[in-house]
């Protein structure tokens, strides 16, 4: 998706952000140069990662959202709505931060992750 952080090649070069997907050609873009996707890796969810972006507890007037290590690099996401009782809680199991991106694109949150 594009926004997502992603490593190219190796997990040693810094992470980029996807800016370009192209199908037809199967070309993805980031910053500035163009990937086949099969130079793509995911990166690691780690705690450290979730506290130095405000992700590992984010309370707010309208949602809380908890984060867990429920198992060695794999994350339980908890999102409870605070303003309507009736919206049960969604809860998601996350390995990689761009799996965190799109949850948190799906509950219509606006946060930019910061590598």
């Amino acid at each position: 998706m594009i926004g997502d952080w992603v490593y190219v090649h190796e997990p040693e070069c810094r992470g980029h952000q996807i800016d370009y997907i192209c199908l037809m050609d199967e070309e993805v873009g980031a910053d500035g140069e163009l990937y086949s996707p099969d130079d793509l890796r995911p990166i690691p969810l780690t705690m450290e990662l979730l506290e130095r972006n405000g992700l590992y507890q984010l309370y707010t007037d309208f949602y809380d959202l908890d984060m867990f290590e429920f198992n060695d690099g794999l994350f339980r996401a908890v999102y409870s709505n605070c303003e309507f009782s009736d919206i049960p809680d969604q809860s998601v199991l996350i390995s990689y931060v761009h799996e965190l991106q799109h949850f948190l694109n799906h509950l219509l949150i606006n946060k930019e992750i910061e590598l």
